[in-house]
């Protein structure tokens, strides 16, 4: 939901003073998500649930082929300079998801002991390491046993970031509520 929320502001931010049209706004709101749509191949592949964040396609690599595929198919329908937020949205995706590694590395949170994130792939040589640690914890038994127990887990083991993307959420609905507000 972060994603979305994030997605969301970035589609707010005015192209030579012109909001965007719906249909760009939708095309920000899924570069903001589309990372995410491999969600599910861990699981299909016999890996833990979670364990996307170490694919390939969550990676910048990754990024600048969705920003290429997402030019050819709309290049003609978009205003150029809307590309620049594709961007910012495909990149937010990523830096949220390695948020919680940050806040672990600054001390300010219990979030994740290793990257979220491989920023130099194929180039970073710690992507092996922490697949296979990953993979020695977790096995092929899925962490949590529902959306219940992540909610929960995520709230109590890293509380300040998941009060950073309740605020998110919240600036994304006051921001939504306002604009949609004026119109009426």
């Amino acid at each position: 939901m972060a994603h979305v929320s994030a997605a969301y502001l970035i589609s707010q931010i005015p192209v030579k003073g012109k909001p965007l049209t719906w249909k760009e706004v939708l095309l920000v709101i899924l570069a903001g998500v589309i990372f995410d749509f491999d969600i599910f191949l861990p699981e299909w592949l016999g890996y833990p649930f979670g364990s996307h964040h170490l694919l390939f396609t969550h990676t910048p690599a990754m990024g600048l082929i969705y920003f290429a595929v997402f030019w050819l198919i709309f290049r003609k329908r978009v205003n150029p300079k809307i590309w620049l937020l594709v961007g910012l949205a495909l990149l937010s995706h990523l830096v949220l998801d390695d948020l919680s590694y940050w806040l672990y590395l600054w001390e300010y949170e219990n979030g994740s002991p290793s990257p979220q994130i491989f920023w130099l792939y194929p180039f970073d040589p710690r992507q092996q390491a922490v697949t296979k640690k990953f993979l020695e914890l977790y096995g092929n038994v899925a962490k949590y046993k529902g959306w219940n127990d992540i909610l929960q887990a995520f709230s109590l083991r890293m509380a300040k970031l998941f009060w950073m993307e309740l605020g998110l959420r919240i600036a994304t609905i006051t921001v939504f509520v306002k604009k949609n507000w004026k119109r009426r």
